[in-house]
This record gives structure tokens, C-alpha cells and sequence, in this order.
């Protein structure tokens, strides 16, 4: 998940993360957001919008994670898009940027996790065990 922690809000819930030179130089090439809301590219600081099927919002991160260049409903076929101070570019939806009121300088979490949830979600669990554990230690004890 993709947190703007300067706006406490989810950018995007279902991240695709992409590694590699040869997985940056394809790009959005054959990739929609059908699968996935965003798309991360690790250790890039420029893109080409050659072939993306839809228009896209890109924004450029630093290595503090921060916002350092935004790019609104980037049109197809430029050749080169670049932010000197960035390591990573995250491509979400046209739109995306004005929905979510991201500006530059915020801060985002590229690898946030819901860890309330989790903990609530193993405390239910947790309390239907416990139950069944308490009764099988008493049932040795007595045997």
C-alpha cells in the first residue's frame, strides 16, 4: 500500500513494484491498472510515456520520500520525463493526483502496511483459541 503521510491518506492499495533496468525501460509498455492501482519503479528518475494504454499521473520520489515532481494526466508518446533529485517514480491513474490532493513535498510510505488490522484480526483469532487451549491443558492435567 502507498500511504501520503504528510495528508494521512491511501494513495493506492494495490502497489505493482517493478525492479530492474530492463522492467524500467519497458515501463507502462503492456501494463494497465486492471490489476493493480499503481505502479513503482525503484531506482529510476525519468520515464517515457511511449505506450501506456491510458493516460497516467506520475510522480517523482526522492530518497527521503518526498514528493519532488508531479506530473498531472501525462499524455502518450514523450520521450523523456525526468527529476534530478528522484529514485523512484510511482504511476498511478490519470486523476489520481487532484483526487488525492498530492503536492509536492509530501511524504509517502511506498511500503505501508494496515498493522491495526492485523493485530485486531489476530486478537479474534487469538480469542477463539485461547478457549481450546485452556480446556485441552485442564483435560491433561486431570488425566
Amino acid at each position: 500500500m502507498i500511504f501520503n503521510l504528510t495528508k494521512k491518506n491511501i494513495i493506492a492499495c494495490k502497489p505493482c513494484f517493478v525492479y530492474g533496468v530492463i522492467a524500467n525501460i519497458r515501463g507502462m509498455i503492456k501494463r494497465s491498472f486492471s490489476n493493480f492501482d499503481a505502479v513503482v519503479f525503484q531506482n529510476s528518475r525519468g520515464l517515457h510515456t511511449l505506450f501506456p494504454k491510458e493516460d497516467i499521473d506520475v510522480l517523482f520520489v526522492d530518497i527521503e520520500n518526498s514528493i519532488c515532481k508531479i506530473l498531472e494526466n501525462a499524455k502518450h508518446w514523450h520521450i523523456n520525463f525526468k527529476a534530478k533529485n528522484a529514485v523512484c517514480i510511482v504511476c498511478l491513474p490519470s486523476g489520481n493526483v487532484k483526487q488525492n490532493n498530492i503536492e509536492i513535498e509530501d511524504i509517502l510510505d511506498l511500503n505501508a502496511e494496515i498493522t491495526r488490522v492485523k493485530k485486531i484480526q489476530f486478537k479474534k483469532i487469538k480469542s477463539l483459541i485461547e478457549p481450546a487451549r485452556k480446556t485441552a491443558i485442564s483435560n491433561t492435567k486431570t488425566s
